[in-house]
């Protein structure tokens, strides 16, 4: 069952990254579309100081065939290749479009339909069958939007890099005119790029500068071809969009307070619990195996509850026999008062609720109730002995303030390098982080027992595998290789990591349970390295010694070891077991383990319930291409 946890987990971060990774690879592929032609473009953009752009194109189609919708794709990001200063980076930019309008050459609105598919965002006029678009007439498309094109992320100047016409048009066009406002005058360096996609073809037509406006007229383009304006700006000039500086400092301050705050907590509230293992030769005294068990790991598990069953037959409560192959239990009704704790009676109770022998296989689906009730008496009786709850609840806090410290920064890493984490992922991550800290608060709490090693494994694997996911999302969504975003990434998950460790280091146990602690693992202690001329002395003590010890070792875990070395060792059978096989050591060992096994499985049984893109370069200080800036994207009919 853990195993396959672990996979499962394993599987949906592979699925994840999967899915991430394959975002970076879809393209938007179109044929030439002959039913079309745009004989007129216009656009009008407006740039203001956040970078963002309002644009609203006049686009005359003349359909040559009959057609039913007509497509404007706008891209939802774009990557950008730059070398600056002689290196090389990819960067992706992710891009939100609001305040979408479409007229018609009349100034009256139109329907139309957002669909979001292979990067692009489409926007279909037509869709619902309500227009129709004969073959010979030409018909006038007002397209307005806004599209944010954030942070450059580029230190040494700003840059506006956009395309005017982008390079998915299906078809070709023609009479294009184009005009840009500024928020601020421009300076030189400008460059308008035509062609195909890549292309650094620089045309001969005049580019117009008037104040803060651009302006400029082309001819024609062929399908495929767009136009591109590139404009190196001072350092600041979009002086409203958020720097990453800034941003990174309050990020870093943020998760810097969560170690602080981390650590404050956990010098105040840390029981500095030790405990020093006492050697046992024999069962704890006032002490039943299911307390044994929640005082060593804090939980009640099916193992706690299943050695009740030899544990009342020791006390003399119920007999055991073995006959045509299936368990019987039978309650001793001679005992006049059992000397039950409040939650052990309703188990026993419901165990012969059928009458005073019961065959073990028959109890399955009948214990869930009380075994349930156990789980949740028997804690909040012992909790306030055993366990701090004030530190109990810090070692949660903290391990939160781990998670969030992931969410932080992977969040500024999301904003800052607009890698394409929405808010789904986001929380993928921050629940990432829960099963992490989850498995390592179960290795912490099983510090005792052998699962704490299983534990520990998981936890640590799944932490690997979410830092790797986070780092390589970055990379492939971004391009970039390690920036300040991503420094940023590994010191949250460093955070996380100590966190991890103040939450899990952090004693929550009362020092007035140090001394049965202590006896409990001085008894595991002598089941793992007793010898077999010890056990033998111990037998000639108390004949009754292996079976007394037996419940306790199956809640140790060590009831293998324990059974294993009785193997040789000539012990009494109990007066409470019977078999048809006939009564020898190893048939009653073998007997009594299988019936464990069943009542185990017998109290975690629960009842059935019967109801039924384009890439595009520039260098730092000049150099571009046709289609490498942001948007544009293109359009056809269908």
């Amino acid at each position: 069952m853990k195993k396959r946890i672990f996979f499962t987990i394993c599987l949906i971060l592979a699925i994840f990254s999967c899915f991430a990774i394959s975002e970076k690879f879809v393209s938007y592929a179109q044929d030439i579309d002959t039913a079309i032609t745009i004989t007129g473009y216009d656009v009008v953009a407006t740039v203001d100081l956040t970078n963002t752009v309002s644009l609203r194109e006049e686009i005359d189609v003349n359909f040559l065939r009959t057609r039913s919708v007509f497509v404007r794709s706008l891209p939802l990001y774009s990557i950008v290749t730059r070398n600056i200063n002689g290196t090389v980076k990819q960067m992706r930019y992710n891009l939100s479009y609001d305040n979408i309008t479409i007229k018609n050459g009349s100034n009256l609105s139109l329907d139309f339909e957002e669909v979001e598919e292979n990067g692009y965002l489409f926007l279909d006029i037509g869709y619902d069958g309500s227009l129709m678009y004969p073959s010979g007439t030409t018909k006038t498309f007002v397209i307005s939007y806004s599209v944010s094109l954030g942070n450059d992320r580029i230190s040494q100047f700003d840059e506006f890099y956009y395309n005017i016409i982008g390079t998915d048009w299906a078809c070709g066009i023609s009479n294009i005119n184009w005009t840009i406002n500024f928020p601020k005058e421009v300076n030189n360096n400008l460059y308008v790029y035509v062609g195909a996609n890549g292309e650094t073809n620089i045309p001969s037509e005049t580019l117009t500068v008037i104040n803060k406006t651009l302006s400029g007229s082309y001819s024609s383009l062929e399908a495929f071809n767009g136009i591109t304006l590139k404009a190196q700006l001072e350092e600041g000039y979009f002086s409203l969009v958020p720097r990453p500086d800034l941003l990174a400092y309050v990020v870093l301050a943020i998760i810097a307070l969560i170690i602080l705050i981390c650590i404050i907590v956990k010098a105040k509230t840390d029981t500095k619990f030790v405990v020093t293992p006492v050697v046992e030769f024999s069962a704890p005294k006032g002490m039943n195996p299911c307390e044994a068990g929640y005082l060593l790991d804090g939980h009640v598990d099916s193992e706690d509850i299943a050695s009740f069953i030899v544990y009342w037959a020791n006390k003399g409560y119920l007999s055991i026999k073995e006959e045509d192959n299936k368990t019987w239990l039978t309650k001793n009704t001679e005992v006049k008062e059992y000397d039950f704790k409040s939650y052990e009676k309703p188990l026993f109770n419901a165990i012969f609720t059928s009458g005073d022998t019961v065959e073990l296989g028959s109890l399955d689906y009948t214990l869930s109730i009380p075994v349930e009730r156990i789980k949740m008496t028997l804690p909040a009786q012992k909790s306030g002995e055993y366990f701090s709850k004030k530190s109990i609840s810090s070692q949660l806090l903290i391990l939160f303030l781990g998670a969030l410290s992931v969410a932080c920064s992977v969040g500024y890493a999301s904003l800052m390098l607009n890698t394409g984490f929405t808010l789904v992922s986001l929380i993928l991550i921050f629940i990432l982080s829960f099963f992490t800290s989850t498995f390592a608060l179960l290795s912490s709490n099983y510090e005792y027992t052998s699962r704490k090693k299983l534990f520990s494994m998981i936890s640590i694997s799944i932490f690997v595998l979410q830092l790797i996911s986070v780092i390589v999302s970055c990379i492939l969504f971004n391009g970039e290789t390690f920036g300040n975003p991503i420094l940023l990434v590994l010191f949250g998950e460093a955070t996380f990591f100590v966190c991890l460790y103040l939450g899990t280091s952090l004693s929550t146990r009362l020092d007035k349970s140090s001394k049965e602690l202590g006896s409990l693992l001085g008894l595991k202690h002598f089941i793992e390295v007793a010898e077999k001329d010890r056990l033998e002395m111990l037998v000639k003590e108390n004949p009754q010694a292996f079976f007394e010890v037996l419940p306790f070792a199956y809640t140790l875990d060590v009831s293998d070891i324990w059974i294993k070395k009785f193997e040789k060792i000539a012990i009494s059978n109990p007066a409470w077991f019977s078999s048809d096989r006939g009564l020898n050591t190893y048939l009653a060992i073998s007997a009594i383990s299988r019936m464990n096994t069943h009542m185990k499985i017998a109290t975690f049984a629960r009842p059935q319930n019967s109801s039924g893109s384009g890439t595009f370069g520039g260098g730092g200080f000049g150099g571009g291409f046709s289609g490498g800036g942001f948007g544009g994207g293109g359009g056809h009919s269908r």
